[in-house]
């Protein structure tokens, strides 16, 4: 992800801290052909959803 770096800092100067990530790229951007294991996750998000090109009214 090329621009990963200068959006990551982006995010750090404009949006408050996260207290929580989920992060589902496990393979450090390499070839792999296959990840052993699983995981069941239960969440909770307050907000209401929007198309991505109305981001700027949406909640979340």
């Amino acid at each position: 992800c090329v621009g990963a770096p200068f959006m990551i800092a982006e995010m750090a100067k404009h949006l408050p801290k996260a207290s929580a990530a989920i992060i589902g790229e496990p393979s450090l951007m390499k070839v792999v052909t296959g990840h052993k294991g699983g995981v069941g996750v239960a969440t909770h998000v307050e907000g209401y959803e929007i198309h991505s090109s109305l981001q700027h009214i949406g909640v979340s």
